[in-house]
């Protein structure tokens, strides 16, 4: 079943690295990174369409849509449980161009919104605050701590007064891919446009 995230009532702004996807340096001693989605990624995600309008702020795709590249590479790392098509569904008619994520977000915008994200700039907190929307911003980095998406989960079920949080806080992975990107390959999919000497 397709995802649908539009015409809900809120919105949830999300990040893809150390918040979706858990990202470690090897063990075998190559200079490579594994990146493997978080213990019940899918899941949120899933929920989180469910009852939010999703919208993409993630150097993955700072126009607000993934291409079919990187929405294949993500359906990868998320063990096919969502696919590509279901990947590029979430948009964010906003951009950021400037490294700034706080670009993309519509602060006109009548709906409630939150922003699920690992950390954020000190210039974007600085923002959030001056604007008395920090409480809008939910830390959840998961390559620190596994467990932090599923917490965060729980926080804006609560919040928002919504069912089906999990109950039960689990670090099981499913099945994280083997392949290993080098930290050039990662530079290449995330800044197709810069040139790597």
């Amino acid at each position: 079943m397709p995802l649908i995230t539009t015409n809900k009532p809120r919105v949830l702004y999300l990040d893809v690295d150390d918040t979706l996807l858990i990202w470690q340096r090897t063990t075998d001693g190559t200079d490579g990174v594994s990146g493997f989605a978080a213990p019940r990624a899918a899941e949120f995600i899933r929920w989180a369409v469910e009852h939010f309008e999703v919208r993409w702020l993630t150097m993955w795709c700072p126009p607000g849509t993934l291409d079919q590249h990187s929405a294949d590479e993500l359906e990868y790392r998320f063990n096919k449980r969502i696919s590509a098509q279901e990947f590029m569904a979430i948009r964010n008619p906003m951009k950021f161009e400037a490294g700034l994520k706080t670009d993309a977000i519509d602060f006109d915008d009548p709906l409630p919104w939150v922003w699920v994200e690992d950390d954020i700039m000190l210039t974007e907190e600085q923002l959030l605050r001056r604007k008395h929307l920090y409480d809008n911003f939910y830390p959840t980095n998961v390559s620190i701590d596994p467990t932090r998406l599923q917490l965060t989960w729980q926080k804006l079920a609560h919040r928002f007064m919504l069912p089906d949080a999990p109950s039960i806080i689990t670090t099981e992975v499913d099945h994280p891919p083997t392949a290993v990107l080098t930290e050039v390959e990662i530079m290449k999919m995330f800044r197709p446009k810069m040139r790597i000497l």
